[in-house]
């Protein structure tokens, strides 16, 4: 590979991170809106109800929100994609 193509690839991948981060972000967002409607209508504190399983979940799902721009590894974009889904995917079941 000459040393010329490395450039584009790098900003490729650059492009497509940045991308997956944005995606990633905003669909970590609406899950997050989800679980505080969910505790509104239920009448959670997620301040201090701190044993509720829903509650757990929801501080790991912010924790995983906050991470989103502290990696620069596609594997850790592929694992944060599966837990949006899995996410998803609870809270259109409660």
């Amino acid at each position: 590979m000459r040393r010329g193509q490395r450039g584009p690839e790098k900003m490729s991948r650059l492009y497509e991170l940045g991308l997956r981060k944005e995606i990633l972000r905003e669909n970590f967002a609406g899950i997050l809106a989800d679980f505080m409607d969910y505790f509104k209508r239920n009448n959670i504190d997620y301040k201090t109800d701190h044993q509720n399983p829903l509650v757990i979940l929801f501080e790991e799902t912010r924790s995983s929100y906050q991470s989103i721009l502290d990696s620069d590894q596609m594997e850790r974009m592929d694992e944060l994609t599966g837990q949006a889904k899995m996410l998803n995917s609870l809270l259109k079941q409660i």
